[in-house]
């Protein structure tokens, strides 16, 4: 799949989970810029990242470390997805 086909994969899961607008969703976008972005619903992203984007499970210390998209973009990167 192409870089951009899994971004939109990715924008879509951060939007259906968070419960905001595709288009508000950026590399910048964060735990601490996102109210909506809570503990449960990060554990919530990341079960649907390895389900919708077919990644292997993430580590405790992946899961911990990504708390932003620039951080979930380098971890994809990191198991292979282009992204």
């Amino acid at each position: 799949m192409t870089s951009d086909v899994n971004q939109a994969k990715l924008f879509g899961i951060l939007s259906r989970v968070l419960g905001v607008r595709v288009g508000s969703i950026g590399d910048l976008t964060s735990m601490k810029t996102t109210s909506e972005w809570d503990s449960l619903k990060h554990i919530e992203i990341i079960t649907a990242m390895e389900e919708e984007l077919g990644v292997p499970q993430f580590s405790l210390d992946e899961i911990v470390e990504v708390t932003s998209v620039r951080k979930i973009k380098e971890v994809l990167r990191a198991k292979g997805l282009e992204i």
